[in-house]
């Protein structure tokens, strides 16, 4: 039998989403203290104030971990769409006006051309250039070329290694976080027991300690940032995309567990494949379509935890 008396709404509405959290958490505080004086109310502020003070300072460093966590995403994806876009077929070019497409000499430089420079994640075209560096050796034809990637590399690398430092401080921050987020809304049932009792002859008044607009409300699926899309876990979802295949698309992880994306070139995947996008809790991700199969038109995410919900928000930024 579904549960009816109980119920944590605090907790439930707030489930992987950490700004509602801390909405929800201070509005409460506010209300409160807007009552101080009477002695009852005075008691609840004593017993919140505790929770609520630990849970901003808590807040106050997720969010410099998130935003440190955002910069550095950024630097990083500015830097492989210039690898994608202006390095790579630079590269390519070059090699090919040395070396004749189909040669030994071609092929062992650029054997599949532009692909490992394009394909991938961050760690793989780091690869690719390295491989690159490699085999043109002592090419003094490729010189400048050789040059030109190793600072490349010497960038692209400094800013992967930022932005995974920066990537597992957010997931620790998170981790922690979610532990204050329980413990708040814990409290805040506790305020909304006492506050039943104390009006339990006009309940209504204890709606006025809560926003309660926001935690009916919470679920949206389109937001001014882009589309967010919920799942159950484990879920996938066929996401309602259209593409040409020359656009960038930022997905967002607002969940505190890892969710992925993935393309196909059909509309019935029913499992989540190795190769896709694992976008870590809290973070965001942005894919240029480009670097895509010509075929694969189908665009999936999936909640890779099989005990919490999730929840993606993506949206086209060219």
């Amino acid at each position: 039998m579904e549960q009816y008396f109980g119920i944590n709404h605090h907790l439930n509405v707030t489930k992987g989403n950490l700004s509602l959290a801390n909405h929800l958490s201070n509005y409460l505080m506010n209300k409160l203290q807007a009552k101080a004086g009477d002695a009852d109310i005075d008691d609840l502020i004593t017993f919140y104030t505790p929770f609520q003070t630990a849970w901003n300072a808590g807040f106050v460093g997720w969010r410099a971990a998130f935003n440190l966590e955002m910069g550095t995403t950024k630097n990083q994806n500015t830097l492989i769409y210039q690898l994608t876009h202006v390095k790579a077929p630079l590269w390519v070019n070059t090699v090919l006006v040395a070396y004749p497409e189909g040669t030994d000499r071609a092929r062992a430089l650029i054997p599949h051309k532009r692909q490992a420079f394009i394909t991938g994640s961050a760690e793989d075209r780091i690869t690719g250039i390295k491989t690159f560096i490699q085999v043109i050796g002592t090419d003094v034809t490729l010189t400048a070329i050789k040059t030109d990637a190793q600072t490349f590399l010497t960038q692209l690398m400094l800013s992967h290694q930022n932005h995974e430092g920066a990537r597992e401080a957010l997931t620790d921050c998170s981790k922690s976080q979610e532990t204050l987020r329980k413990n708040t809304c814990e409290a805040m049932h506790a305020v909304e027991g006492s506050l039943t009792n104390k009006y339990y002859k006009t309940p209504e008044k204890v709606d006025m300690f809560f926003d309660v607009s926001a935690m009916r409300y919470h679920p949206k699926t389109v937001e001014q940032e882009g589309i967010s899309v919920t799942f159950a876990p484990s879920e996938i979802k066929l996401l309602d995309i259209r593409f040409i295949g020359n656009e960038i698309y930022d997905f967002t992880n607002k969940g505190t567990k890892d969710v992925c994306v993935f393309f196909a070139n059909n509309n019935n995947v029913t499992s989540i494949p190795e190769n896709k996008f694992v976008i870590h809790a809290s973070t965001k991700l942005q894919i240029d379509l480009s670097t895509l199969k010509a075929d694969d038109r189908f665009v999936y995410a999936a909640n890779m935890s099989n005990e919490d919900n999730g929840e993606l928000n993506f949206i086209e930024v060219k």
